[in-house]
This record gives structure tokens, C-alpha cells and sequence, in this order.
């Protein structure tokens, strides 16, 4: 029975496989080729994403007559992408999009903001929908040292003045309304990056210690760890993994290390 075994192989391979429209099939490694192109009219300065790939929303300059602003690119289907709404935004700033597309942050820092420096910040967030028609949802002014906002849009953190000195303040954006959980600690100086599921927040803390916020808790609580492998100085741009490690460049070698 081993030849029809040979045979039936040798009909698998020649018989053409087929795939709905909508897929695209992923080309092989080291093959790179073009699916499709869209042409907004406009330099980009930066495009966001969402996680489950379906929106995207790119920050574009203004150009001519044309104003800078944000424009919703609908790429569930990736051979034909579609320009959708377009918000004009006439100041720099970041941005970040929940995992489903549908609201984004957008973050304006003081035109003169500087490190360790109380300042005015911006935080709006907009529903987007289907991208047609972009609402705003809320707006918040903020006296900051710095401001990090969550990477699915989730909320944002503050280092904001208290009477006890500088603290934490996490804003959760969930039904459009913002609710603030405060961590009492004081002499936090440095914001870093939230991890990517937007539960961890690496803060430059008391005496030069990394520590971190983990917003999985209730209340979220900072974390901090003793000894010498948690000393800033010996590290550089610390970024916190969904599993709550820590990747970060050695300040001292030319390496990265996990903490």
C-alpha cells in the first residue's frame, strides 16, 4: 500500500489550494511584496495601530492648503484600505488606540515642557466608531510633571503635585469617564512606559530605585524591590513586560538584561 501513499501525496501537491478574498496569504519568509498602497496626500508623522489590526490611525502633517491632523485608515481588509474620518489637530502630541479600534487617547504636552517641570497637559479622548465620524468623548487639563498613557488606550498616569509631594494618578478612561486611584508614596520623579497589556508602569523612584506600579491590584500598588540590580543609573530606557520582567539596556556595557 506504500505507492498509493506516493500517489496520493503527489495529487495533494498538485492540486491548487484556494482562500476567501479576504485572506491574504502571509508571504514566505525573506519574500517581502507589496499587497496594496494608499495615498493620503500628506507627510506622516507617526501611525498607531490597533491589536486586533483591523483600524489605524495616522498623524499627518499639513501640507498646502491641507491642515495637520489625524486620519482613520480602516485596513480590516488589507487589498483595499480605506481613508475614513479625519480629525484636524494643529499640535504635536501622542497617541495611543484600544485594542478594538473604537476610542482613542490623544496626550499635548506644554509646547515648552521640560523634564522635572510642572506643566499644562492635555488628555482628550474620542470615540471613533467606524472611523466616518470621530465624537469627543472627554477632555481633561492637567498640571503634570509627565504624563504615560496606557498602549490600548485603557487610561493614562500622572506625576502630579500633592501637598505630601509628587504622586502617582492613574485614570482609568472605562465608559468614557475618567477615575482617579492615587499612589500615596511622594518623590516619584520619572515616569517610564506602561508594559503592553497596560497592567505595569515603571516609575524612577525614591533614593534612585526602579519600582513599579501594578495596576492589576485593587488599589494598584508600587512595587519596589531592593538590591543592586534595581539601581537606575545602571540602566537605560527600562521597559516592563506583560509578565512583569523587565527588559532594559545597561547604562555600564553594551548589552540588554532582564530584571
Amino acid at each position: 500500500m506504500g505507492w498509493l501513499k506516493i500517489v496520493w501525496s503527489m495529487l495533494a501537491l498538485s492540486l491548487p489550494v484556494t482562500s476567501p478574498a479576504s485572506e491574504v496569504p502571509a508571504p514566505a519568509v525573506g519574500d517581502p511584496r507589496l499587497i496594496s498602497r494608499l495615498d493620503l496626500g500628506q507627510p506622516i508623522a507617526q501611525v498607531v495601530v490597533a491589536r486586533d489590526g483591523r483600524t489605524a490611525v495616522v498623524w499627518m502633517r499639513a501640507i498646502g492648503d491641507k491642515p495637520a491632523g489625524l486620519r482613520v485608515v480602516d485596513i480590516s481588509m488589507l487589498e483595499h484600505p480605506q481613508a475614513r474620518g479625519f480629525l484636524p489637530v494643529t499640535q504635536d502630541g501622542l497617541n495611543s488606540l484600544s485594542t478594538d479600534g473604537q476610542r482613542l487617547l490623544l496626550h499635548f504636552a506644554p509646547r515648552d515642557a521640560r523634564p522635572y517641570r510642572l506643566g499644562d497637559h492635555q488628555v482628550v479622548a474620542y470615540a471613533l466608531g467606524d472611523g466616518s465620524q470621530i465624537k469627543e468623548l472627554w477632555r481633561q487639563a492637567v498640571q503634570a510633571e509627565g504624563i504615560a498613557l496606557a498602549p490600548d488606550a485603557s487610561g493614562y498616569a500622572a506625576l502630579v503635585r500633592a501637598p505630601s509631594g509628587l504622586q502617582i494618578v492613574v485614570q482609568q478612561a472605562a465608559a468614557g469617564r475618567p477615575e482617579a486611584w492615587v499612589d500615596q508614596g511622594n518623590g516619584t520623579s520619572v515616569l517610564g512606559s506602561f508594559s503592553p497589556n497596560g497592567l505595569y508602569l515603571p516609575v524612577h523612584g525614591n533614593g534612585g530605585k526602579l519600582r513599579v506600579v501594578d495596576l492589576g491590584l485593587s488599589p494598584p500598588r508600587v512595587l519596589e524591590q531592593g538590591g543592586e540590580h534595581t539601581s537606575v543609573p545602571l540602566y537605560r530606557w527600562p521597559w516592563v513586560l506583560d509578565n512583569g520582567l523587565i527588559l532594559s539596556m545597561s547604562a555600564l556595557w553594551p548589552r540588554l538584561e532582564v530584571i
